[in-house]
């Protein structure tokens, strides 16, 4: 399993990039403390506030007003230490001012929210916050993982102001802009005109192929549960020994990862670290077409077969028809919002009141 497959985070945004908090984040790293030095015989003066350079108001216009202290309070939490790192006078402008703008939007956009009365029903945020869940690859599944239910999400949400008013908004989002769908001839032509980006590079020294299938265990799972779990693993590999030609039938009937129904347990080609370490040794000592024992993880029971390497290939149109047609869907949702966007920008008569940096314009 992919390391990152692990974490499950909730981040409902678009152009927009309206977003709640992570609720159930990896850890943000945190920054290195330096050794102690010996204090020196002057004390150093302290480094300028990087915002003090900054107007006191950057963004304003119908009702609308973004001030510095808006900006430093947005940036401030993007900063692990608490210390906002010093920064040529024009970057600190183009990032101000692109905060400002996130912020007008925001602040104009729950004018539009009040104004339409929009106020949905706790039923309906619960349903959205299913919805999206569902909508995002493996991700109810590592919350499975992570001993977490749908409903612990929805409840969780449902009981942060924030989270919730960033789901509100998303929900209005989607009910006032429209996009129109692309259809598989749209697809068929950007296949034909982007033939240079469907093909897949051959294989790196490195790296493995792999199919797997998964018998999960809660992380909060008793040892008579986790027993069980073992033995249906070891169940399901006396199967696949018995008829190795059954692997992709069964992944897709009993493994409890995506890739299951997905592609037969098929996880494509990936890097050793990109996984568990446990996963990626048992696959590198596999040869290819053989298939393991069963291999104990962090996400529970693997089966794993090792799949030969392949060298470089243009992918067939029907192979990447349904990828195309979501990606032309999610672009055209996307420049949809884009638009939305400076439509209210204009009508709110939104202005930024921090000069262009020169070299911004060139």
């Amino acid at each position: 399993m992919k390391k990152q497959f692990g974490t499950a985070a909730l981040c409902f945004c678009g152009a927009a990039m309206l977003s709640f908090a992570a609720l159930n984040a990896a850890d943000t790293p945190k920054a290195e403390v330096p050794p102690a030095q010996p204090a020196p015989a002057k004390a150093e003066a302290a480094p300028a506030d990087p915002f003090l350079a900054l107007p006191e108001v950057i963004a304003e216009g119908k009702g609308i007003k973004v001030t510095r202290e808006n900006v430093r309070e947005a940036l401030m939490k993007m900063v692990p230490n608490g210390q906002f790192p010093q920064l040529p006078p024009e970057q600190m402008q183009r990032l101000a001012a692109g905060q400002a703008k996130m912020l007008a939007f925001m602040q104009l956009l729950e004018t539009e929210i009040q104004k339409a009365k929009f106020a949905p029903a706790d039923a309906e945020l619960k349903d959205a916050v299913i919805q999206m869940v569902k909508q995002q690859p493996g991700l109810e599944q590592s919350l499975i993982a992570q001993g977490k239910t749908l409903d612990n999400i929805v409840q969780e949400v449902l009981a942060n102001a924030e989270a919730k008013k960033d789901l509100v908004a998303q929900m209005f989002l989607t009910k006032n802009i429209e996009s129109k769908d692309a259809s598989e001839a749209d697809a068929k032509k950007f296949y034909d005109e982007n033939l240079d980006k469907m093909t897949i590079p051959a294989d790196g020294e490195k790296t493995l192929r792999a199919s797997h299938i998964l018998i999960m265990v809660d992380a909060k799972a008793t040892d008579a549960d986790k027993e069980a779990a073992a033995k249906k693993a070891e169940e399901v590999l006396a199967k696949v020994k018995a008829d190795p030609a059954s692997f992709e039938k069964l992944a897709s009937e009993v493994s409890n990862c995506p890739s299951g129904k997905q592609s037969g347990g098929d996880l494509g080609a990936f890097e050793p670290e990109q996984m568990v370490p446990e996963f990626s040794q048992a696959a590198a000592a596999l040869k290819p077409g053989e298939i393991s024992n069963v291999v104990k993880t962090q996400f529970g029971y693997h089966i794993i077969r090792r799949n030969a390497p392949q060298g470089a290939k243009v992918l067939a149109f029907a192979e990447v028809k349904e990828r195309l047609v979501a990606m032309l869907n999610q672009k055209a949702k996307q420049d949809a919002l884009m638009a939305y966007i400076e439509k209210l920008t204009r009508e709110y008569e939104i202005k930024i009141l921090i000069p262009e940096p020169e070299a911004a314009k060139k």
